[in-house]
């Protein structure tokens, strides 16, 4: 049984459909299917290419190029899917990791460095003129490309699984909020409907799970905010992003976003409003007050916006850890399994996920079971309430630092410093919830 109607669980529940024939499975979602971070997401597509100084420090290089690997043949995966279910709308323009102030340029050094001793090259690097014409500003002042990325339907995306779930017998109940998980082989799960009995549990709730007491010293939830325009008819090709092109900066609270084939922009901004006690309350929702920092931000990239304000806006909440890849496990020793803290970039990822699950509920010996992302220990949080204030702290720092930053400005000393307390950008090129469509 798994529990989240998200990306992963629906990509766990394909995975065991295909691969342990015969079994029962049943994904339970207390809203609907994409209500959480799935449906909300920016939809950058990309692989794990950009994080793979991260990946080799955790898995060790050779491990690292094999799920590297595995995350450029799910991009080819979500291509194929979006040519049987066309509300997926991939558009494969590519994804461009870009510099918009001085102190953000060679961002990516670090990752070219570790792409060149692995013997692949999987980006361009981009200025001047070339970059001006796929971004449609001259805010960025250099950039990489990965070809091989771009952008989906969120939502879409959502429905499709979805639907390759059902048709492989996967059983699917949306407003099923379970209540509680307890016993152990079979577990007993409540739901308002009744118990059923599960001979697997498997948690795939990513923000919501930040909650759960086993999981808590590893995660935290800060909120991700988005805008989208009305159709920019007006305003020229040569001022706005090539369609279909997933684009973010290289800040701590980043910035990402792409135009959509009906020519409106979707601007994002990660970082915002942190969950005290990882409590997510209306952070799954409507705008917030860190709306107009979103807009005030697309403006300074695309001031051919003018004082054009947004159509609408929203947020959603983004399940994060200290390196910004996800952790796998058990809650106990016969606990359910796990797989959360997808750090805003899953919709790649969370096919990778979905096959560690289900590996490890079918208890195989193989790589995806084996892996370090599976085996190792991940990092802990401070306790509470130190983590809380903590992190305003942190964010505080970050905030003022991009800012002087963007004014071309030097930060004092102590903002600097507190600032680089905060994850590394490279283990997070796009922070999470965003475009629903």
């Amino acid at each position: 049984m798994i529990v989240g109607g998200g990306y992963v669980g629906l990509h766990t529940a394909i995975e065991l459909a295909r691969t342990a024939p015969g079994s029962r499975i049943i994904v339970l979602e207390r809203e609907h299917c994409g209500f959480g971070a799935s449906g909300r997401n920016g939809g950058q597509v990309h692989s794990w290419w950009n994080q793979i100084p991260t990946l080799s420090t955790i898995c060790g290089r050779e491990e690292a190029k094999l799920l590297a690997d595995e995350s450029v043949a799910a991009i080819e995966r979500i291509g194929e899917l979006s040519n049987r279910h066309p509300e997926v709308n991939f558009r494969q323009s590519g994804w461009l990791w870009t510099a918009s102030t001085e102190a953000q340029q060679g961002s990516w050094d670090a990752c070219l460095a570790e792409c060149d001793a692995q013997g692949v090259e999987p980006f361009a690097q981009l200025s001047g003129a070339r970059l001006e014409e796929k971004t449609g500003t001259s805010v960025t002042r250099s950039g990489v490309f990965e070809s091989t990325g771009g952008t989906v339907n969120p939502q879409g995306l959502v429905d499709a699984l979805k639907q390759e779930a059902t048709e492989l017998g996967v059983e699917v109940f949306e407003r099923t909020p379970v209540l509680e998980v307890s016993g152990h082989g079979p577990a007993s799960v409540r739901t308002p409907n009744g118990d059923t009995a599960a001979g697997k549990v498997i948690l795939t709730t990513n923000a919501w799970a930040a909650r759960n007491r086993a999981l808590q010293p590893y995660l935290y939830v800060v909120g991700s905010d988005i805008v989208l325009t009305n159709p920019l008819h007006e305003i020229s090709d040569e001022h706005l992003p090539e369609v279909g092109l997933a684009a973010c900066d290289s800040q701590p609270r980043v910035l990402y976003w792409s135009l959509r084939g009906d020519r409106r922009l979707a601007f994002g901004r990660g970082g915002g409003r942190i969950a005290p006690f990882n409590r997510i309350g209306r952070h799954s929702g409507g705008a917030t007050r860190w709306r107009r920092d979103v807009i005030t931000s697309m403006k300074r990239v695309y001031p051919k916006l003018g004082s054009a304000e947004p159509a609408t806006a929203w947020s959603g909440a983004v399940d994060r850890t200290i390196d910004g890849f996800p952790i796998f496990g058990q809650t106990d020793r016969r606990g359910p399994l796990y797989g959360v803290g997808w750090s805003g970039s899953g919709v790649v990822g969370s096919a990778l996920g979905g096959r560690i699950l289900a590996s490890l509920a079918c208890e195989r010996d193989d790589f995806w079971s084996g892996n370090r992302l599976v085996t190792r220990r991940p990092i802990r949080l401070p306790r509470e309430p130190l983590r809380t204030i903590g992190a305003h702290i942190v964010r505080s720092a970050v905030r003022q630092s991009g800012k002087a930053e963007e004014q071309g400005t030097i930060p004092n000393p102590v903002t600097r410093k507190v600032a680089a307390m905060a994850p590394s950008l490279e283990a997070d090129p796009e922070s999470g919830p965003g475009a629903k469509q």
